[in-house]
């Protein structure tokens, strides 16, 4: 119980669970181009969320998918709260309308995307 609080502390990690809540399943690159953090930092929050259940990954290939886990079937009075509690989270209503225009992208584009802006970076510093 411990750990899935402390998995329940972070904003970021909220973030996620509010995203989740709105979709089916979303790639691991809309998450990062949701919250706009490191592709490594979105994965550490993944990886707390996953270690507790509250969500759950499916592979397809070298793409990772991510849905709500099987800790909020198995506690109903948690899922209740999270339902009733995500879509008041500060900045919800601007994530709402970033998810839905990330939902109109590919996983393939948003990946080529952010991987050309860390490589113009690249190029821009070096000059």
């Amino acid at each position: 119980m411990i750990e899935l609080l402390k998995a329940l502390s972070d904003r970021q990690r909220l973030r996620i669970l509010a995203a989740l809540h709105q979709t089916d399943e979303l790639c691991a690159c809309q998450l990062v181009e949701l919250l706009g953090l490191s592709g490594a930092t979105t994965s550490r929050h993944l990886a707390r969320l996953k270690a507790t259940g509250l969500v759950a990954e499916r592979r397809d290939g070298r793409w990772s998918h991510f849905r709500l886990g099987p800790s909020l079937d198995s506690q109903p009075l948690l899922a209740a709260w999270l339902r009733a509690s995500l879509p008041g989270l500060e900045g919800a209503g601007v994530d709402q309308a970033a998810l839905l225009g990330l939902l109109c992208c590919t996983p393939v584009a948003l990946a080529t995307r952010q991987r050309q802006a860390r490589c113009c970076e690249t190029t821009s510093t070096n000059q």
